[in-house]
């Protein structure tokens, strides 16, 4: 709680399985002069241990935890202020964006406006989706892909690719319009240094497909792009358990010891569902509370996240729309960041007001920051149509600025405009998307 307080209130988002404080988004709030909050989440110390069988720590995950940090801290800011917040504003990435869709859905009157960014609101197909790419590449060393024939094949994409927005440099603008097959490289016969093998290309389409259910066929989650390759997990193939920090919602139905080889895309997914989704599940595109008492979305995506599909943010935009015909673009937005990894990173411009610890902040520039556009929707009523955004110099916080560019509200998508300098966001428009 600052003592330059500037009225207002914000939550932060956690990340992963929670367990621990997000210090940095906290500070970064505190800074613009917010009263901050953050929560555990209940999972505490570590996000799995605590949280094996424990149907109330997981219910802590999915939203009490955020709902009770939220009114608890009114209450508080209310003692020592002795006034309550003028406005609250909720900011978060990947589980951080799924606590923001939580709220709007089940809390409404929480927040006046949400920033979220890769949201893991559907939680459990996203999860099998990143068990589904890891074991198509995991299954045996036919389907490996070294870093080498990662490398090989991500150039295939960017060259195949780079100019379907109209711009051929070095970032994919429009994925969604790539479609080369892993074929193209498939080896005459067998495997070589310069081709991919017949494994190794349906590993690939496996995971640009995206899972399926191995009973009803159901298709689960969105593939992730192409242009996520280089993302794509190196390990060799030996190891029982499943590399990176999304194997929690696994673990904690099954335990510390689950080993990912005995996962069954049909059985095992809807024991998942059952035990989990009435917890964890935000998918619903009901937010007609949240819209009535004027409450604000604004949703942000990378094209090049090889966590949270963009294909499922999508979905969930149109998930709203369907549901509240007409309405969803007066209260949420979408802003898909090309090249950009999950919640940062990557080869395009990436900062944006995105909370990037370290990073030049924006705090007072709706043009340039998420948060300061989100405020000046909520309180002068000026909806944000574009973003610009920054890629500094080796994604480093104090290189020089590489090139600039402006991400735009879906449908729209950025577009060079054919002359001037194409590190310049003034050199692009924002157009319908084709």
């Amino acid at each position: 709680m600052p003592t330059d307080w500037n009225g207002k209130f914000l939550g932060t988002g956690n990340g992963g399985a929670g367990g621990v404080i997000q210090y940095d988004a906290m500070a970064i709030g505190l800074r613009r002069g917010f009263a901050v909050a953050n929560t555990d989440m209940g999972t505490s110390p570590d996000g799995v241990s605590a949280v094996v069988g424990k149907m109330e720590r997981i219910i802590d995950y999915g939203y009490r935890s955020t709902h009770l940090m939220t009114t608890m801290s009114k209450a508080v800011l209310k003692r020592f202020y002795a006034t309550d917040p003028t406005r609250s504003y909720f900011y978060g990435c990947s589980t951080g964006g799924a606590q923001g869709v939580q709220e709007a859905l089940k809390f409404p009157q929480d927040y006046d406006g949400i920033v979220i960014g890769a949201m893991g609101h559907n939680r459990v197909p996203a999860h099998v989706a990143g068990l589904w790419a890891y074991v198509a590449t995991q299954h045996d060393m036919t389907t490996y892909l070294t870093a080498a024939k990662r490398k090989l094949w991500a150039d295939k994409v960017m060259d195949s690719c780079d100019a379907l927005d109209g711009l051929r440099d070095g970032v994919i603008g429009r994925p969604d319009k790539c479609s080369v097959d892993p074929a193209v490289l498939q080896c005459a016969a067998g495997d070589g240094s310069d081709c991919l093998s017949a494994g190794q290309v349906g590993a690939l389409r496996k995971i640009y497909a995206g899972p399926t259910h191995s009973v009803t066929g159901e298709h689960l989650y969105p593939g992730f792009f192409r242009g996520t390759e280089l993302s794509f997990t190196a390990e060799v193939p030996s190891s029982t358990a499943v590399s990176g920090g999304g194997n929690f919602p696994f673990q904690w139905i099954w335990g510390l010891n689950w080993n990912w080889r005995n996962f069954d895309f049909g059985r095992d997914v809807d024991v998942m569902r059952n035990t989990l989704n009435f917890a964890v599940d935000a998918t619903s595109g009901d937010l007609t509370a949240f819209n009535a008492r004027g409450g604000k979305m604004m949703m942000f995506q990378g094209l090049a996240d090889p966590i949270a599909a963009p294909g499922e943010t999508l979905n969930y935009l149109n998930t709203i729309e369907k549901t509240m015909p007409g309405q969803s673009d007066k209260f949420v937005k979408l802003f898909n960041a090309p090249g950009m990894g999950h919640c940062g990173g990557g080869v395009g411009p990436n900062v944006f007001g995105n909370f990037r610890v370290g990073f030049p902040d924006h705090p007072n520039d709706p043009t340039q920051d998420l948060l300061a556009a989100m405020e000046q929707w909520v309180e002068n009523g000026r909806a944000p149509t574009q973003i610009t955004a920054t890629k500094y110099v080796n994604n480093q916080p104090t290189g020089p600025v590489e090139r600039t560019m402006p991400i735009c509200a879906w449908p729209k998508v950025s577009k060079y405009k054919g002359t001037g300098d194409v590190d310049s966001a003034a050199s692009f428009d924002c157009v319908a998307a084709d």
